[in-house]
């Protein structure tokens, strides 16, 4: 698998064009999903969102040397575009939709403003052209919410704890999963020490964030049956996406920001968790969650108008005994790590 990073950052290289990159993006993802079966899942998972990095990377270098091109020169000031989401937690699947945002340096006027604005619109245009399609809910650096000096980001994100709203809170949990792909690491640093801080001293902050981390239960049935879906195409299936995955991801996502863990990877925050939660749950937890992500990878995706997607849902004929088995048993874990968490934030 290690051969087809090196040979993409080979061929990467002499990319200029979007439309050249999306054809190396389409060999690639042949090449990775035929070899889905024959490599340690967690290593899998691992590659693929070094080979989404690339491609992401590429893709706003392109952008930037188009606004060269165009006359607008290069960047004026210091920035770092942000990956969220999937992309944020480097827990990406083969398909992948658009959660990015951009911040840069407050020292900056109308022309910088200017010039992020057009280079946020260049590099969703180049990405969808590469095949990934814009988050629906508009997570992305060409919306003006998500493109910020770093002071307007640490104002936005103060007036966001204070409203504590179901919708502000949801969007400082968005904030929680950033990560710099390209660009000034530092401002991103800061603005993940602004959000700690603001945890600290916003009081009922861990509170209002739990009630959005617990909105997507694990799905599991009263006497530990896993329930399927009842209608349409994935009639017989399972959401793993809703039903497993997103419950484990929340639920150790808030874990870290009641103690300050600023990674933003699943595993990676769950190994930073272990003196605090003890080998014995850090063992279930982890245990559970790499095959959640396994099996998450499994599932089927198509081409949509030229975009990757996926429904997020094993189908019935996946789901076979072994398998049916051992979700069952990371639900229940799923349930415990919810329970935990519940304890421990309102106990406090």
């Amino acid at each position: 698998m290690e051969k087809i990073l090196g040979s993409l950052e080979q061929r990467i290289q002499k990319i200029t064009t979007f439309e050249q990159l999306r054809l190396l993006r389409d060999q690639v993802q042949n090449e990775l999903h035929d070899r889905l079966f024959f490599s340690t899942h967690v290593n899998w998972v691992a590659i693929v969102n070094k080979v989404h990095d690339l491609i992401i990377q590429k893709t706003v270098l392109i952008s930037e040397t188009q606004l060269v091109e165009c006359g607008l020169g290069r960047a004026p000031i210091s920035y770092a575009f942000i990956l969220f989401g999937s992309g944020g937690r480097c827990e990406q699947t083969l398909w992948s939709d658009q959660d990015n945002g951009l911040i840069y340096s407050t020292n900056c006027n109308e022309d910088a403003h200017y010039y992020f604005e057009q280079l946020a619109s260049v590099i969703e245009q180049g990405l969808k052209t590469v095949g990934y399609p814009p988050c629906e809910g508009r997570v992305v650096a060409s919306n003006k919410q998500w493109r910020k000096s770093a002071e307007a980001w640490k104002q936005m994100m103060e007036e966001w704890f204070l409203d504590a709203s179901w919708e502000s809170i949801r969007q400082l949990l968005i904030v929680a999963d950033s990560r710099c792909i390209y660009g000034d690491q530092a401002l991103v640093n800061q603005l993940k020490q602004d959000f700690d801080k603001l945890v600290q001293r916003t009081p009922g902050s861990l509170e209002a964030l739990l009630r959005n981390t617990l909105r997507h239960k694990v799905v599991i049935g009263p006497f530990g049956n896993l329930i399927r879906e009842a209608y349409g195409e994935d009639a017989g299936g399972f959401d793993i996406k809703y039903g497993a995955y997103i419950p484990f991801v929340n639920a150790i996502r808030l874990l870290c920001i009641k103690y300050g863990i600023l990674t933003t990877s699943t595993l990676e925050r769950l190994d930073s968790l272990r003196d605090q939660i003890g080998n014995e749950q850090y063992e279930q937890w982890r245990i559970a969650f790499e095959y959640i992500l396994w099996l998450r990878s499994m599932t089927a995706f198509q081409l949509e108008d030229g975009y990757y997607s996926s429904r997020g849902k094993l189908s019935a004929l996946d789901l076979n005994k072994e398998v049916t088995s051992k979700i069952k048993d990371c639900l229940r874990v799923g349930e415990q790590l919810q329970k935990y968490i519940k304890r421990l934030i309102l106990s406090r």
